[in-house]
This record gives structure tokens, sequence and C-alpha cells, in this order.
């Protein structure tokens, strides 16, 4: 088999191991040693535009369509981008309420009766700084 270094830029449908399909601006990318494609999902009514990699032993096929094919297909698969989040401690959490509630006691006192509910935590006035 012949190596070549042809680099693919083109709008096109992509399918993803036979069962995942995207469309978009779809282009051959060097990534360390790895040729992988890159694909930009354009921006739809309902998502941002945001680009997938993927390595080329997992494409199953690619469609070279025109612009507007992409972008219509693109709007009614509604494929999501991957949102990075940071899931906050429970602990955590808790620990930030019962400090609110903690100041909110000391600073306004007549609000006592709100707080007589247990929070699971120990009262803060029976520990001393170091």
């Amino acid at each position: 088999m012949e190596n070549t270094t042809d680099k693919f830029e083109n709008w096109a449908i992509v399918e993803i191991m036979g069962h995942i399909k995207c469309a978009g601006l779809a282009q051959t990318v060097t990534f360390g040693n790895t040729v992988m494609l890159r694909v930009d999902i354009p921006e739809t009514s309902k998502q941002p535009a945001h680009t997938k990699m993927y390595g080329m032993s997992s494409i199953f096929s690619i469609s070279p369509v025109t612009e507007d094919v992409a972008r219509s297909h693109a709007e009614a698969w509604n494929i999501q981008p991957i949102i990075a989040y940071e899931v906050q401690n429970a602990y955590q959490k808790r620990f930030d309420e019962a400090v609110e509630k903690a100041v909110e006691r000391k600073m306004n006192p007549q609000l006592e009766s709100r707080y007589l509910e247990d929070d699971g935590f120990p009262d803060f006035d029976d520990y001393e700084r170091p």
C-alpha cells in the first residue's frame, strides 16, 4: 500500500463505527503521529458550533456533500457537544450552606428561629480557631 500525504477537506456526512452520524466541514489533521478526522459541526438553532475529532480506524464512511446538505443534516440530527463540568462534592455544598447559615446567625441574631433545624454539622460556636 502506498503512503500519501493528500489532505481531505470538504463538507461531509461522516459515519463513525456505523452507529453515529455527524455532518460538517471534515478535514484530516495530524495529531502527534496520528492522522485524525476533524469535523467542524456548524451552529444550528439547537446547538452551538463545535468540533469533534475521530480516529481514522473508527470511521465507517465519509460522504462528501454540499455545505447546504451538511448544514441541514446537522440541524436535523442535533449532535450535542460534550460539555465539560465539575460535580461539586455534596459534602462541600452542605458545609458551605452551614457556614453561610452560621454567618447569617451572627450577623442577624433575630433570625435565630429560622435555623433551629439540625443541618447535620457541629455548631461552629463550639470550636476555637487555631
